[in-house]
């Protein structure tokens, strides 16, 4: 449990956090959007501004690849690889967006 507390949390927003992790996991996957944004504002009220945006992505990282891996026979492999030449090419070339 250490992990997850230090000086910035204490033990009440730990759990409110994960909370509502779980519960914007679940808008998100039930309606397609919105559980990001719950999670960003229940962030930015509890945590200091400079953590708050790589703490968020490292969550949604960790969220939408858990449903990725539940929902892998539904990926649309010629999609996918659109997608990933496309990123590709932003991040190698710095392409605007």
């Amino acid at each position: 449990m250490s992990l997850l507390l230090n000086d910035l949390l204490s033990p009440l927003y730990a759990g409110i956090l994960i909370a509502s992790a779980f519960f914007g996991s679940f808008i998100t996957a039930a309606f397609g959007a919105g559980g990001g944004l719950l999670l960003l504002l229940t962030m930015a009220s509890m945590l200091p501004m400079s953590i708050v945006i790589p703490v968020h992505g490292l969550v949604q990282l960790g969220s939408n690849a858990t449903r990725a891996i539940a929902t892998y026979r539904y990926i649309d492999l010629d999609m996918l690889a659109y997608f990933s030449v496309g990123g590709c090419l932003v991040l190698c070339y710095r392409l605007p967006y």
